[in-house]
C-alpha cells in the first residue's frame, strides 16, 4: 500500500477560495455541485473525520443486483475487487481506526470496466481514461488497478477527499491537482473543478482516449456538460479514437437523454452505440470508433448482458465475503420497506 499524505479538508478549502479570486461568475456557476444541492444530498464537508461517510455511498436503489448470486465475476474481477477492499480497509484502519469495507457502492459500475477493459484488448496499447464525478471512487480504482492511466473530476468536497485518498492508497504513480502537483504522465491524475474550469491548463492532461460516467451527466449544470464536450475534444489524441461512453445518466435534473443527445450531436459528436449504455464519438472518428466497438462484440442495450473478458464464475459473496450494507443503505432500505 502507498503511503497516504490525506488532502485535509484545510487543504483543499484554502486552494478552491485562493482560486474563485481568479474564476469568473460563470464558471463558478457552471461547476458547483448542483445535482446534489438540488436533492440535499451532503456532499460538502467541514472536517476530515466526515470523509468515512464517502467510502461507501449513493446506490442503494440499485446495489442488489450486483450481490445476487445470479450476477458471476470472473477471477481477474474477483482478484481485482478484493485487493482494492483490502486496500481500503487498511486505509481507513489508519487514518480513521476504523477498518472499512466497502459493499454497497463498490462493485454497480462494473460493467462499465467490463467495456474498458474489452476496448483494452481491442486497443492494444494502455488507455488513458477520464470519468466524471466518480462518487465513491470504485471505477477508477478498478481502472487503476488494471494498469490503465485514469484522470478524475470531481466538484463535491466530501467525495474529492476520499478519491484523492483513495487514488494514493492504490499507486504512488499520482498527481492531486488540488496541491498544485504537476500532472505529467503521472498514472493517476486527480482534478478539482476549479482546474478543470480553466480551459487553457487542460492541456498538461492530454492525451485522453475515453470518456466516461456513471449517473452524472444528467445531473450536471448544462454550461459544465457544453464545456466537457469540447474539451474532450481538445485532451483526445488527433491520431487515436475518442469515445464517450454514458452509462446511467442520473436523475432528470438538467435535462432527459434526448436533451443530452442533441447536445453531443450538436457539439460535433455521433452516437455509435444506444441502449442501456451510450457511447458517442467525434463525426470524424466515428466510424473508425464504431469498428473498434464492434470488435469488442459487446451489446450495450442491454446492461445486465455486459459480460467479462474471461469467464464469469464467482458471485459477490467471494468479493464481499458476508453482505454488510452500508450506513447509507441501512438508512434507505428502512424508509423504503414496504411495512
Amino acid at each position: 500500500m502507498a503511503k497516504i499524505e490525506m488532502l485535509t479538508t484545510a487543504e483543499y478549502y484554502a486552494a478552491e477560495r485562493a482560486a474563485l479570486t481568479t474564476l469568473s461568475n460563470r464558471q463558478i456557476q457552471a461547476f458547483k455541485p448542483h445535482g446534489f444541492n438540488t436533492v440535499g444530498f451532503p456532499s460538502e464537508i467541514s472536517s476530515n473525520s466526515e470523509i468515512v461517510r464517502f467510502v461507501d455511498a449513493l446506490h442503494e436503489h440499485n446495489h442488489q443486483s450486483y450481490v445476487s448470486p445470479s450476477f458471476l465475476y470472473s477471477r481477474s474481477e474477483k482478484e481485482s475487487f478484493t485487493r482494492i477492499i483490502e486496500a481500503v480497509g487498511a486505509a481507513t484502519l489508519e487514518r480513521f481506526g476504523k477498518a472499512l469495507r466497502p459493499s454497497t457502492s463498490v462493485l454497480t459500475s462494473i460493467e462499465l470496466f467490463r467495456i474498458l477493459e474489452r476496448l483494452q484488448a481491442a486497443h492494444g496499447d494502455r488507455l488513458s481514461i477520464l470519468e466524471i464525478g466518480p462518487g465513491s471512487g470504485y471505477l477508477g480504482a478498478a481502472i487503476i488497478d488494471s494498469g490503465s492511466r485514469y484522470l478524475a473530476m470531481e466538484n463535491a468536497s466530501g467525495f474529492y477527499l476520499w478519491q484523492s485518498m483513495l487514488m494514493q492508497t492504490l499507486t504512488s504513480d499520482f498527481s492531486e491537482l488540488a496541491r498544485n502537483q504537476i500532472a505529467g504522465t503521472s498514472r493517476a491524475i486527480h482534478i478539482p473543478w476549479w482546474e478543470w474550469a480553466v480551459k487553457d491548463s487542460m492541456s498538461r492532461l492530454a492525451p485522453v482516449d475515453i470518456l466516461i460516467s456513471d449517473a452524472v451527466i444528467s445531473e450536471m449544470h448544462p454550461m459544465a456538460r457544453a464545456f466537457l464536450w469540447r474539451i474532450f475534444r481538445q485532451l483526445s489524441d488527433p491520431s487515436a479514437t475518442p469515445m464517450v461512453i454514458v452509462g446511467r445518466p442520473g436523475q432528470p435534473l438538467f435535462g432527459d437523454a434526448s436533451t443530452i443527445s442533441q447536445e453531443v450531436a450538436d457539439c460535433g459528436y455521433r452516437c455509435i452505440a444506444a441502449g442501456d449504455i451510450n457511447v458517442f464519438s467525434p463525426n470524424e472518428k466515428a466510424d473508425r470508433a464504431q469498428d473498434l466497438l464492434r470488435d469488442t462484440q459487446l451489446n450495450l442495450a442491454d446492461r445486465s448482458a455486459v459480460q467479462p473478458v474471461d469467464r464469469a464464475e464467482y458471485t459477490s459473496e467471494s468479493i464481499l465475503g458476508h453482505f454488510r450494507p452500508s450506513p447509507d443503505l441501512e438508512f434507505w432500505s428502512y424508509v423504503n420497506s414496504r411495512r
